[in-house]
């Protein structure tokens, strides 16, 4: 597959997503989750994350695997639309790429590099600096008791 046949796909991905996320916004009953895709039905349960902000997802930085705890957590299992072994913190990386409004930051804390999904208000938090970032992060880690 050539690129622009990957960006094709991608688009068609992303069409297919808005419209079921614009079905469910609308109130509609009517959407089918067992004939969807897994990775559009992943996508759409990061995407109702995010909104609802149930547990490390009321944070604006968090890590994809702080992201998976919350995800496999029984207590939210009301929002999943696929099984909740599938969110691993690799998959859930390469889902965020896929999501308009979201962003990742590489920063170093401690002794090693971690890196940091912005789920809100991206700009802002692009701009500040790494140490700054770091500490904003952790901060809002204690606020949502992530150990």
């Amino acid at each position: 597959m050539n690129n622009r046949e990957i960006v094709n796909e991608l688009m068609k991905l992303k069409s297919q997503c808005q419209s079921l996320i614009n079905k469910i916004n609308n109130g509609d009953n009517e959407v089918d989750f067992m004939n969807m895709d897994r990775e559009t039905a992943e996508l759409l349960t990061i995407e109702a994350f995010i909104r609802e902000a149930p547990g490390c997802f009321s944070s604006d930085l968090v890590t994809a695997a702080d992201m998976g705890y919350t995800l496999r957590d029984p207590a939210h299992a009301g929002l999943l639309m696929t099984a909740p072994e599938n969110y691993t913190p690799v998959r859930i990386g390469r889902l965020l790429r896929k999501i308009d409004g979201v962003d990742t930051r590489i920063v170093n804390g401690g002794r090693r590099q971690h890196r940091v999904c912005i789920l809100r208000d991206v700009d802002k938090y692009m701009m500040i600096p790494d140490r700054e970032f770091y500490k904003e992060y952790n901060l809002q880690r204690e606020q949502c008791n992530i150990d």
